[in-house]
């Protein structure tokens, strides 16, 4: 918890110690509270460090922004397609 409070607040190099410590301490962090701190590395363009991870979730966010996409595109052919027959 102290990980995602360190990330949360850009203290991104005492997180990263903190996440040493924990693995030389033998415990494992949640995906939770390694969460924010993946998404704040990615967003400074650092690179992750090796006991974080890549994200186990990023497939289930792709497709739901892929869902919303492929609706949305849908919509617009359909009004389209309406406005021609209609002569709108």
């Amino acid at each position: 918890m102290l990980v995602r409070k360190l990330a949360d607040k850009d203290r991104l190099q005492e997180a990263l110690l903190l996440l040493d410590e924990a693995q030389l301490a033998g415990l494992r962090l949640r995906e939770r509270n390694l969460r924010e701190l993946r998404r704040r590395l990615e967003k400074e363009g650092m690179a992750l460090h090796p006991l974080i991870g890549p994200d186990p979730e990023l497939w289930r966010r792709e497709a739901a922004a892929a869902r919303r996409t492929k609706g949305r595109q849908d919509v617009k052919k359909a009004r389209k397609l309406h406005n021609m027959m209609v002569g709108h």
